[in-house]
């Protein structure tokens, strides 16, 4: 399971001025997750309108973790919420990370271990619909 975040950026001269852009690691993340995410199927639509995401991380039970412990280490969660929400509207999962509006997020020590994701539309529009992805790795 990448362990990269939207936190690993680079610094770089756009037109003499100082920019930043993703890692290279940070981008071969994203692809790998967004392949995993397309292998487990997405909606004929990307969901729109308010959207709740449940999230679970689950990381490779090691050293002195037990199964379903709480996952208290780097990198944390608002970091990979970002890469996940970006890697959900560029696979159409979604149609913009704006309209999540709610969250239920946790990452743990656990085998097997992977991503599972849950979307839902909790809105008064049109848009109802739900799609959930597991990304075992």
């Amino acid at each position: 399971m990448p362990t990269v975040t939207h936190n690993d950026l680079e610094p770089y001269l756009r037109k003499g001025k100082p920019s930043i852009r993703k890692s290279d690691e940070l981008k071969e993340a994203e692809d790998r997750i967004i392949a995993r995410i397309i292998a487990a199927g997405v909606p004929d639509e990307p969901l729109a309108g308010a959207l709740k995401l449940t999230v679970r991380w689950c990381f490779h039970v090691a050293g002195n973790h037990s199964q379903g412990e709480p996952h208290t280490v780097k990198p944390d969660t608002s970091n990979l919420l970002k890469t996940l929400e970006d890697c959900l509207t560029r696979c159409k999962v979604i149609r913009d990370d704006s309209l999540i509006c709610s969250h239920d997020l946790a990452k743990g020590w656990s085998d097997p271990q992977g991503i599972y994701v849950r979307v839902e539309c909790i809105g008064f529009d049109s848009g109802d619909g739900t799609a959930t992805i597991g990304t075992k790795r």
